[in-house]
């Protein structure tokens, strides 16, 4: 018996709009804040507060929208959910990055292309992975399972850290 994954139709779901929306609107205000005007410093005792805060502002929203969105239709199935998440952060990150170009000003054309790729596609990546860990949690509530999968997690980002 195979079972076959079926896309999850969000032609109607209004919670895909929505939570792009507060994702994008989230990475302008922290865009803002910790980059542009410098009200949060980027540094306090050698932790990255901006990437801090962004994670934090990603699962949060993650969190409500898979929250939201099993209310609505507790038979999701946890790939679905991760689609709907990383679909919102897809849309809110094109978005967010066309935004931040203006920014660039010391750069040319083809290093704003790859800046601009390489942003869009690494923000939806790790947006996938903190979706999977939140909607597997969210439909399992196997917190032993999700614990080995973050330990996993760190264990290969840190044998990944000589490579990046």
């Amino acid at each position: 018996m195979s079972t076959t994954l079926k896309p999850y139709n969000i032609k109607h779901n209004g919670f895909q709009v929505k939570y792009s929306l507060i994702l994008l609107i989230g990475f302008i205000v922290l865009w803002w804040l910790c980059e542009v005007t410098s009200v949060i410093p980027k540094y306090f005792l050698r932790i990255n507060l901006h990437g801090g805060l962004l994670i934090l502002f990603i699962i949060a929203a993650f969190r409500q929208l898979c929250k939201s969105n099993l209310k609505q239709n507790s038979s999701l199935t946890t790939w679905q959910l991760v689609q709907q998440c990383t679909l919102s952060i897809l849309a809110a990150q094109l978005i967010f990055q066309l935004i931040r170009q203006v920014t660039l000003v010391d750069h040319t054309g083809w290093e704003r292309v790859e800046y601009y790729l390489a942003s869009v596609f690494g923000m939806t990546l790790f947006g996938f992975v903190f979706a999977f860990l939140i909607a597997y949690h969210f439909k399992t509530r196997n917190t032993k399972m999700l614990l080995l999968f973050i330990g996993e997690l760190v264990l290969i980002l840190f044998g990944m850290q000589q490579f990046i």
